[in-house]
């Protein structure tokens, strides 16, 4: 569901708040929240003690902000262009390659993993790992887009790049 229109649900939602901070801050807890359950693993201080707890709840917290950052440039009460869908699209591969390359080796959690099932995974041989969360986040705005604009072929078009990777599998 995420590659689908999980994060366009909650970027039609976050739409009606006119301030980029609003957006920012509700982009944040919202990605930062789902990081802290998805990463719930790394709070077992059995084994690596209680500080742990503080790496689990400051990546959690880093994740969001990342998120908050790219919430930023979804418009508020504006057209949502081709170009801009590129290019949030785009931003968000560099910050996912910003965590493994740049800041800290972070390899986890990346949004493509969304597309992790037998059919759907085939699509990395063409573009890896990074490419597949280029797509989830891509088809995801295509579909805000068609949510805020409303019309058959956008609905289709929405619908056809999404069935792209399965049936590239």
């Amino acid at each position: 569901a995420a590659a689908i229109f999980g994060y366009a649900l909650f970027w039609r939602a976050i739409r009606i708040y006119p301030f980029k901070m609003q957006r920012f801050w509700r982009g944040t807890l919202w990605y930062g929240a789902a990081s802290l359950i998805q990463l719930s693993w790394m709070n077992a201080v059995e084994f690596q003690g209680i500080y742990i707890l503080f790496v689990w709840i400051g990546l959690s917290v880093w994740l969001g902000v990342q998120f908050g950052l790219l919430t930023i440039l979804i418009p508020y009460n504006r057209h949502l262009s081709f170009a801009r869908i590129l290019f949030i699209a785009s931003v968000w591969t560099l910050l996912e390659w910003s965590r493994y390359h740049i800041l800290c080796g972070y390899s986890w959690n990346l949004s493509g993993v969304a597309l992790s099932n037998p059919y759907a995974i085939q699509f990395a041989s063409l573009f890896g790992i990074l490419g597949l969360s280029f797509w989830v986040i891509f088809v995801n705005l295509v579909g805000l887009r068609a949510f805020v604009k409303r019309g058959i072929h956008r609905y289709l078009l929405w619908g056809g790049l999404a069935l792209i990777p399965y049936l590239f599998g």
